[in-house]
């Protein structure tokens, strides 16, 4: 576990993700849209999320691991971690 060190408590960031099974987490964005599976690595869950990064862009998508609807979100964010919609 990653801690904060000046006060050595635990990371905020690391505090709810989790490693599910990559192959039903690439599975599972695959229904979802993603299309180029070998641009991409299974990073973690977090909050009924699937996070994905590009390995040559460094950008992260996220696919939801149990919507099964059209209004599905799919979005991405960058290495700040800001969240930009995809329409």
């Amino acid at each position: 576990m990653l801690k904060n060190i000046k006060t050595n408590q635990p990371k905020e960031t690391m505090k709810n993700m989790y490693q599910r099974n990559s192959n039903e987490a690439f599975e599972n964005a695959k229904l979802k849209g993603l299309d180029k599976p070998n641009e991409v690595m299974y990073m973690y869950s977090l909050e009924n999320f699937d996070y994905f990064k590009n390995i040559n862009f460094r950008n992260y998508t996220r696919f939801p691991i149990s919507i099964k609807s059209n209004e599905d979100i799919v979005s991405t964010y960058d290495d700040n971690y800001k969240f930009n919609q995809k329409d």
